[in-house]
């Protein structure tokens, strides 16, 4: 005996989840026209620092990147810090998993995030480290030094050719500890000439002991020496 199972079309069934993309998507670029200043107004950032169409950040109301649709992100104010969380996969002895500094900075990232809420863009969790010093043990995957090197400065002039000016790289690793430094210390000599950026790199057990020091780092700009060595 077959089963017949008819479908009824729903016609003008229009999204009522948050973050709905409005009725008319944009459209892409003509060649040589910025993709931003494409954008219709509706997916632009008003001047009172609110997106005129709630932005898609879930039901967390969280501003992550994994989250967002390419004109959400291309409407975010490129003044919001964007932070990119580094990690690592290598041998924790006999008793912790490979992936516990991943876990560790994916669990501080999961309880900091909330207190920013939208006024703040996080990046995905890089779990690649450079862990070259551990390989001698089954388990670890490892970024070479200057391979990492080079991909923690993709990561921020990728953020950097999107108009975002101020990228702060948090560490979970002690390995990727002296390359986050220098990668911030290369990026800054690429762009030496632009006063508008603000680069920074943190490992997250230097940041406590005081709930400032967070807020230090994405709210009050002073206490940083900008791109250009010099204080704001």
């Amino acid at each position: 005996m077959g089963i017949v199972i008819r479908v009824r079309k729903i016609r003008n069934a229009a999204p009522t989840l948050r973050g709905a993309v409005p009725s008319t998507a944009p459209s892409l670029p003509a060649r040589g026209q910025s993709p931003i200043r494409s954008l219709p107004p509706e997916y632009r950032w008003r001047e009172d620092g609110a997106s005129s169409f709630a932005l898609g950040v879930g039901t967390n109301g969280l501003m992550e990147l994994k989250d967002l649709k390419w004109p959400e992100v291309a409407g975010v104010s490129k003044d919001l810090p964007v932070v990119i969380p580094v990690a690592a996969l290598e041998q924790h002895g006999h008793h912790l998993p490979v992936f516990t500094d991943s876990m560790l900075l994916g669990e501080i990232v999961r309880r900091v995030t909330p207190r920013f809420e939208e006024g703040v863009v996080f990046a995905p969790l890089m779990w690649l480290g450079n862990s070259d010093h551990h390989m001698e043990f089954a388990g670890t995957l490892s970024a070479p030094p200057r391979t990492y090197l080079d991909l923690l400065c993709g990561l921020i002039e990728n953020f950097l050719t999107h108009g975002f000016r101020r990228v702060v790289i948090l560490n979970g690793h002690g390995g990727n500890d002296v390359p986050a430094r220098q990668a911030i210390f290369e990026m800054r000599q690429r762009h030496r000439k632009r006063e508008d950026l603000l680069l920074l790199a943190a490992t997250y057990w230097n940041l406590g002991g005081s709930r400032t020091r967070w807020t230090g780092v994405f709210r009050r700009s002073r206490w940083v020496t900008r791109a250009s060595g010099r204080r704001r």
